[in-house]
């Protein structure tokens, strides 16, 4: 079986983690954490934290036929 992989990310913020040219690396460290995640088997919705903790965003995982 053929196996199909749908990942969403919707980030939207202008709070202070993402001020004085800090955004690059803001959204890069929010990404590897997403990364680190599914790499544990996080799958479906998961909220996203900007550095102060604040939900800014969530990512939506989903895999199809998957068999392990």
């Amino acid at each position: 079986m053929d196996t199909r992989v749908d990942l969403s990310v919707t980030l939207t913020s202008s709070n202070d983690a993402f001020q004085e040219g800090r955004a690059h690396a803001e959204v890069a460290r929010i990404l590897r954490a997403l990364a680190e995640a599914i790499e544990r088997g996080a799958e479906g919705y998961t909220t996203l934290h900007d550095i102060n903790g604040n939900r800014i965003g969530r990512a939506l995982l989903e895999i199809w036929g998957d068999e392990e």
